[in-house]
């Protein structure tokens, strides 16, 4: 009897002891196709490992990374999210977890996957430009504001971060910051429309009516077929009391657009009738 217990003993032993080293040369070779790009083979080696050690967390986090680059992204989510509710300490899946947020448009799950992360790496300029985006997207200006501040103080001469501040500044009504940012664009840019047209939607908001014409008229020059700007120059025109003006301008934006002309006759209708009239009869 003893003979038989030693005998079972000795053959169960080697396959105990073998475990780990298995566990650990299936582990080893996982992560090393994952390196190699070899996305579906990676997954099949992984995720067994995973389901078996839940506590492994770069497996974990390495088999989120090769589904997601399979294309494999509503399971990637869910092993990356299980991750991070399981080991909220752990900062590595937040970042591409949230780019695939992002990327379906789901900006308010990503505000609270990078928050954490920024908190604890504060340059990680990737992460702050994914945040400050889902912070816009999701209308919380005034974070958005700041965040934006930060990111174009690391690089002051970065005319896209200045474009965004620019954004920023207007939708929390700070419009004559704004205009300021804008008219250093549009000078280091001069031929783009569409920074001149802003600029004019800036000094309209500070009911800077003469300026505001004065940029809407270069946006039209830049794109003379930019209906838009062409309407722009014309309610500002208006607004300055210069109706010959602005009646020319809004004629050009009716003739490019019919639902820009659309628009326009409702709204002169609305405010002056007579004038409504006038403009229906002039435009063809």
């Amino acid at each position: 009897m003893l003979l038989c217990a030693s005998l079972l003993a000795a053959s169960v032993a080697p396959a105990a002891s073998g475990e780990p080293e298995q566990k650990a040369l299936g582990r080893e070779a996982g992560l090393a196709l994952v390196a190699g790009g070899h996305w579906q083979a990676a997954v099949a080696a992984l995720a067994p490992l995973a389901a078996a050690h839940p506590d492994d967390l770069e497996v974990r986090d390495h088999l989120g990374l090769a589904l997601a680059e399979q294309g494999a992204e509503a399971a990637a989510i869910e092993t990356w999210q299980n991750l991070i509710d399981d080991h909220p300490q752990v900062y590595g899946p937040r970042l591409p977890l949230a780019a695939l947020h992002g990327r379906a448009g789901r900006w308010a799950q990503v505000v609270p996957l990078l928050e954490p992360l920024l908190e604890r790496s504060p340059g990680d300029r990737e992460a702050r430009a994914l945040l400050a985006r889902a912070l816009r997207e999701t209308g919380r200006w005034p974070e958005a504001l700041v965040l934006q501040r930060r990111i174009l103080a690391d690089d002051p001469g970065d005319p896209e971060s200045a474009s965004v501040l620019a954004e920023c500044l207007q939708r929390t009504g700070a419009h004559g910051e704004a205009a300021g940012v804008l008219a250093d664009l549009a000078r280091r840019f001069p031929e783009q429309a569409g920074l001149w047209r802003r600029l004019g939607e800036a000094r309209s908001g500070e009911d800077r009516w003469e300026e505001a014409a004065a940029a809407y008229e270069v946006a039209t020059r830049r794109a003379p077929d930019d209906a838009g700007a062409w309407q722009d120059l014309g309610w500002a025109w208006s607004e300055t009391g210069r109706w010959g003006w602005a009646l020319d301008a809004l004629r050009t934006a009716a003739r490019q657009d019919p639902q820009v002309a659309s628009r326009i006759l409702a709204r002169l209708r609305a405010e002056d009738p007579v004038l409504a009239e006038e403009f229906a009869r002039l435009t063809p």
